[in-house]
């Protein structure tokens, strides 16, 4: 009998033990997480920025140059490809958090 507590008692450490592990690596792991797609979700908001900005002047030298200026919602939109792009990636960065 005691040699059966003393085989319970080790198979309890040894899962407290995998516990405290698997904590420590859980905690790794969402540091790196953080580190890599707070990142890429800093990028991809700076990217829109700087697009907005972009798509803005060119409306601006449309408009003093005479030419229509094509609305921002138009289907032949340069932007769009960006954009749909840029909206999966932070899609999945909500479903990997």
């Amino acid at each position: 009998m005691d040699s059966l507590r003393a085989a319970s008692d080790r198979v309890v450490i040894c899962l407290e033990k995998a516990e405290a592990d698997l904590k420590a690596v859980e905690h790794r792991l969402e540091e790196e997480f953080q580190q890599t797609y707070a990142g890429k979700g800093e990028l991809v908001e700076k990217a829109n920025r700087q697009m907005s900005a972009t798509r803005e002047l060119l409306e601006q030298l449309q408009s003093r140059a005479g030419l229509p200026v094509a609305s921002a919602d138009a289907e032949e939109d340069p932007f769009q490809g960006f954009r749909a792009a840029a909206a999966g990636c932070q899609a999945r960065m909500v479903l990997l958090h």
